[in-house]
């Protein structure tokens, strides 16, 4: 099963789907005039997009205070290394509302990437 824990607190229980995407960061990437790729990459960094399920009120709250920082340490399932620790940061989030009258929320999505 795959991890995934920041700075300590422990997604995995509310994870509803979980997605790495595996990013080479090129520095002056071009093409020859034979069409060949020129590139110099210089880092390979790691993007995931995660998707909850529905979630207390309490609950939303203590996992979405945990990504607040400006960056964070984050222990997830990597498909090509395994476990592994890496310093991210969280983009765009989503908290749908599910149901006012039993306060849980619905789809909260991010996505996490590294630093």
């Amino acid at each position: 099963m795959a991890r995934l824990t920041v700075e300590g607190v422990d997604f995995t229980p509310y994870v509803k789907s979980y997605s790495i995407g595996i990013m080479d960061l090129d520095v002056n990437a071009t093409r020859n005039v034979l069409g060949d790729l020129i590139r110099n990459r210089v880092a390979v960094k790691r993007k995931i997009s995660v998707s909850l399920a529905p979630v207390s009120g309490n609950v939303a709250q203590r996992l979405l205070s945990a990504i607040a920082a400006e960056s964070f340490s984050v222990t997830f399932t990597d498909p090509q290394l395994g476990e592994v620790i890496r310093r991210m940061y969280v983009s765009d989030r989503t908290s749908p509302y599910l149901n006012l009258e039993t306060d849980y929320w619905n789809g909260i999505s991010f996505e996490l990437v590294e630093i």
